[in-house]
């Protein structure tokens, strides 16, 4: 199992109830940025390609591994673009996936601070998660985008411990996989990653 703990956070999972008892109506759009502004040094983890650098391994898999959780059917279409440094490694990425009725945008960026959030929205509303990849708190808004619901996580105090959990229950179990975070979904990301690194 990747170290995928966003899924489990509890602030993602609340989302994701929110969305299944149809608190924002039918989904058509989601949108996630997540960039900072990396430090540059050709050596280091976010550029060095031989330390495995790039956005799209640091944080594009965040995004798009934080949308499939929330919408778990086959996507239509997936296109890529991405912006390279001198080091050879993408600092800035674009994915734009089409589901049926449904389009995500995911941006994700080294080189700029982006306004990091997940917005998720629906015909009768919208779900909007701050820093979703180690989110704590999640905000619900009516189609009139007034403030219905709030959640926020006062538990948490490292994310990893829902996913060592899941880790350990599984081992118990003698289940090879975990449900939340599949082979399958690890397949996924690699292809993503494929599609990037084709825009070289």
């Amino acid at each position: 199992m990747e170290a995928m703990w966003s899924r489990f956070l509890p602030a993602v999972k609340m989302a994701k109830q929110w969305m299944e008892e149809g608190k924002i109506g039918t989904p058509s759009f989601i949108d996630t940025a997540i960039g900072f502004l990396a430090p540059v040094d050709k050596d280091n983890r976010y550029y060095s390609p031989k330390l495995g650098g790039g956005a799209a391994y640091d944080i594009t898999v965040y995004a798009y591994e934080l949308t499939t959780f929330m919408i778990e059917r086959p996507a239509e279409d997936v296109q890529v673009s991405a912006v390279w440094s001198d080091t050879g490694v993408d600092i800035s990425d674009q994915v734009t996936i089409r589901y049926p009725g449904l389009l995500a945008s995911l941006r994700t960026s080294f080189a700029a601070a982006l306004h990091e959030r997940m917005a998720i929205y629906g015909s009768q509303g919208k779900i909007v998660i701050p820093h979703p990849h180690f989110a704590e708190e999640v905000f619900l808004y009516n189609k009139d985008n007034e403030l219905v619901m709030h959640f926020q996580d006062t538990v948490t105090e490292n994310g990893f411990l829902y996913e060592i959990e899941e880790a350990v229950n599984c081992i118990r179990d003698g289940r090879i996989e975990s449900p939340v975070v599949p082979h399958s979904l690890t397949l996924e990301c690699a292809r993503l990653f494929d599609r990037i690194m084709e825009k070289a």
